[in-house]
């Protein structure tokens, strides 16, 4: 059993660098493709993780191209259904970006990515909403920079939090 969880790792290692690749390429669908795939192998936890933020990341920029279809034009019903569209992939962006943080806390870019991903989807259910998560927020991209003080990103957005709320 061990040799085969072995190969199941590795698989989706090489699947996590080619979705890497695919992102970076902003080949978006390919890239959640690729991760779907990885995040069925039945991996551990940490890297069951990896895969799953990386998936919140690709989701969220998916929910981007929506997003900015919607505001391209077209009839009133395209655009309602391109932003139900986002918000839909945002909803899935914040599943998987829980389930990498529930699944090993540890990894700066579960923490990175909840946050993203809860900021943008508390506000759908108004300001109210928004500002009660918005401590949650702070808390993980805290977490972020903790796990990784390098990222310029975590540490730009938690001083952004700490700018907008005080």
């Amino acid at each position: 059993p061990s040799s085969a969880l072995a190969a199941r790792v590795q698989e989706a290692a090489t699947l996590v660098v080619r979705a890497d690749e695919a992102y970076a390429a902003r080949e978006t669908g390919l890239a959640r493709s690729l991760l779907e795939e990885a995040s069925a192998l039945g991996l551990p936890d940490a890297a069951r993780a990896e895969v799953r933020w990386r998936l919140a990341r690709t989701l969220k920029e998916l929910a981007d191209e929506e997003k900015a279809a919607g505001q391209a034009g077209g009839s009133d019903g395209a655009r309602k259904a391109a932003k139900q569209r986002e918000k839909s992939l945002m909803l899935e962006s914040l599943g998987a970006a829980r389930e990498a943080v529930d699944l090993d806390g540890d990894q700066f870019g579960a923490h990175k990515w909840y946050a993203i991903a809860l900021s943008i989807t508390s506000a759908y259910d108004g300001v109210r909403a928004a500002i009660e998560q918005s401590f949650t927020v702070r808390e993980h991209f805290e977490a972020a920079v903790r796990l990784a003080p390098a990222d310029a990103t975590s540490r730009h957005l938690l001083g952004l939090w700490f700018y907008e709320v005080t």
